[in-house]
């Protein structure tokens, strides 16, 4: 299991506070407690009085030299039962306790009626041989807010040569027809209403490197569409590959329904789909369960 929080941390005093330290621990059950890294390198929460700020526990970078990466990762993973509550102390400078706060524990279930979502892909569309691979261990938080810190980023993979590889056989990583997920088709993980969406940007001819300068929008050509109560954004379609009846505000889609193929717009090294959910009502991060998969 993976354990996330988003906390909004309020100086509710009348003098600034400095957080220097946060905990995780689980009352009532065996299970260690966690000291959380690199807290506040940023200055981030250095809060004045009645000032707030976001907090999540992804990564972290813990050189602050921009040229040099090392980076940690604060969220929890956890084998065997789930502990049944999770306690947080919020430690700040000159202050002798900490400011916690206690929650109970239960694992999530989407916002939409199988309480989870279908995988936005067809078996039938993969090749012989072929897998499709992905990972909620996301590179980006997404933000303070950690919105992406459950994020997929998918691809597709078979056995070539005695190894794992993304690419067709004898494909060149240097372009995007080399990838076994280029132009697969993006499926509707549960039935829905189309929020947003952009598209029109050219597919990344660069492989292997994110572009520079950072393209704006960084999904590229995505759509949000509001399941249930989250949305989710699927990120990175093929350029011209979206279907023209849903590139419109209120759209309804059905699961399963084609979207789009997969392309390699925005920030992106290479081809694959980019996934991430929110709660609709305040953009809280929501996990990214899947169905139809294993």
């Amino acid at each position: 299991m993976k354990i996330v929080l988003r906390l909004r941390l309020l100086n509710d005093g009348t003098a600034a506070v400095k957080v220097n330290g946060i905990t995780f621990s689980f009352p009532g059950s065996n299970t260690p407690s966690v000291t959380m890294q690199g807290i506040n390198m940023d200055g981030s929460l250095d809060l004045d009085p009645n000032e707030a700020a976001f907090w999540s526990n992804g990564r972290v970078d813990l050189d602050p030299d921009p040229d040099v990466d090392s980076f940690v990762n604060n969220s929890i993973y956890l084998t065997g039962a789930a502990p049944a509550q999770v306690k947080i102390d919020v430690k700040c400078k000159d202050f002798s306790d900490p400011a916690t706060v206690t929650l109970p524990l239960a694992a999530h279930k989407s916002g939409v009626p199988a309480g989870a979502y279908r995988f936005p892909y067809a078996a039938g569309e993969l090749r012989d041989d072929e897998f499709y691979s992905t990972s909620a261990v996301h590179w980006a938080n997404g933000g303070s807010g950690g919105t992406q810190i459950f994020a997929h980023d998918i691809g597709v993979v078979g056995w070539d040569n005695g190894a794992w590889s993304g690419l067709v056989p004898g494909g060149d990583s240097k372009k995007n027809e080399g990838y076994r997920i280029w132009g697969k088709p993006i499926r509707a993980m549960a039935d829905g209403i189309v929020e947003d969406f952009d598209d029109g940007m050219a597919d990344n001819t660069v492989l292997g490197k994110f572009p520079d300068p950072t393209p704006s929008p960084v999904g590229g050509n995505s759509m949000t569409i509001r399941h249930g109560t989250e949305l989710v954004k699927y990120s990175h379609f093929r350029k011209d590959s979206m279907v023209a009846a849903l590139k419109q505000k209120g759209a309804a889609v059905s699961e399963g329904q084609l979207l789009g193929r997969v392309g390699n717009s925005g920030n992106s090294t290479n081809p694959h789909t980019h996934i991430h959910c929110v709660r609709a009502s305040d953009s809280a991060l929501r996990p990214l369960p899947l169905r139809s998969a294993w």
